[in-house]
C-alpha cells in the first residue's frame, strides 16, 4: 500500500530511536539517486489511519529529508509478513 509520510509515526518502543544524522543524510542522498528500494513494514496505529513503523524508521527519516511525500508499505497484519519473521521475532510480539 501506498501511504502518505504523514501518515506514518514511529514506534515509541523501537530500540534503535538515536540514529545518527550523518546515516540518514546518506541513506537520504541514496534516496534522491535511486528512489526508495524496500518498503517499510507498519502496524496500523489507530483508526484514523496512521501506521505505526515496525520496521524502517531510518528510511522514513531519511525519506522524509529526501522530501519524499508517499512510501511504499507493507502491513504486518498481512500473513506474508507474519508467516516469513523469524520465531524470535514472533516471540517477541505475542
Amino acid at each position: 500500500m501506498l501511504v502518505s509520510v504523514s501518515r506514518l509515526a514511529e514506534d515509541p518502543n523501537n530500540s534503535r530511536s538515536e540514529i545518527p544524522g550523518a546515516e540518514v543524510e546518506e541513506h537520504a542522498e541514496d534516496i534522491r539517486l535511486r528512489g526508495i528500494l524496500q518498503p517499510l513494514v507498519v502496524h496500523l496505529a489507530d483508526g484514523e489511519g496512521r501506521h505505526r513503523i515496525l520496521f524502517g524508521a531510518k528510511r522514513l527519516r531519511a525519506a522524509i529529508r529526501a522530501r519524499c511525500r508517499r512510501f511504499l508499505s507493507l502491513s504486518a497484519n498481512c500473513p506474508l509478513i507474519a508467516t516469513h519473521r523469524s520465531p524470535k521475532a514472533r516471540s517477541a510480539t505475542v
